[in-house]
């Protein structure tokens, strides 16, 4: 598990781009989510590994989205993986509170939010009953961090497998 985010990191530090760093006072909300539609992709852990790629339509206090994961875990005949695809919202925390007028201009927000959707469930070593029961609903509450050092970068933890997720505006 550790060393998935290892090799993720490892990937990820040639992928930001060169040139002055915007973690100053003067970062302004496009910095973290742009006005425009953004994808967000991402490797994922525990249990197992995974990969997530995220739909995110920003407002300046919430964000509407859409999400794709898929997930492996154990790969002996008791593993099974798994893939989901779910819809929801998120309250921006930071950047709500900054058009209240609360918090200065920053490099970082936090999305508090929610998502559902249909999801399917493959066991390796499944009988009869298991493929019977395949289909799965995903309720999943999540938290994320953005940042954006050079480029947007997230952290997210959420209910549904991959349960921790890492990742980068593309």
């Amino acid at each position: 598990m550790g060393c998935v985010f290892v090799v993720f990191a490892t990937a990820l530090v040639p992928a930001l781009p060169l040139g002055p760093s915007v973690c100053t006072a003067q970062a302004t909300t496009d910095e973290l989510i742009p006005g425009g539609n953004n994808v967000l992709l991402g490797i994922a852990g525990y249990p197992g590994i995974g990969v997530q790629a995220t739909y995110v339509a920003p407002g300046r206090m919430y964000t509407r989205e859409a999400v794709f994961l898929a997930d492996v875990s154990r790969f002996t005949s008791t593993g099974s993986s798994e893939i989901a695809v779910a819809i929801g919202a998120s309250l921006r925390i930071v950047g709500s509170l900054e058009v209240l007028g609360m918090a200065r201009p920053r490099t970082y927000d936090v999305h508090v939010g929610t998502r559902i959707g249909p999801g399917l469930r493959f066991g390796f070593d499944e009988d009869r009953p298991d493929r019977n029961q395949r289909f799965n609903l995903i309720f999943e509450p999540f938290v994320r961090l953005t940042i954006a050092p050079r480029r947007l970068v997230y952290f997210e933890a959420g209910l549904a497998r991959p349960k921790i997720r890492v990742g980068i505006k593309i």
